[in-house]
């Protein structure tokens, strides 16, 4: 059984937050031509350090 950690994330400097910008901007971002800086800028209002939304929670499967 593979093990799952959730973690969220905070850090607009972490590897996880480049990641998630990164699939973003493969998902859609390319598809609606839209830039990398434009999909990393709308992504870092998620990274919200208070008990509000947006926030962005990250999925670790596996070691």
């Amino acid at each position: 059984m593979q093990s799952i950690l959730i973690s969220r994330q905070t850090d607009p400097e972490s590897i996880a937050f480049k990641a998630v910008c990164d699939w973003h901007y493969h998902w859609f971002g390319k598809r609606d031509k839209k830039p990398y800086a434009l999909i990393k800028e709308n992504l870092l209002h998620s990274l919200n350090t208070k008990k509000q939304l947006p926030q962005t929670y990250v999925a670790w499967i596996g070691e």
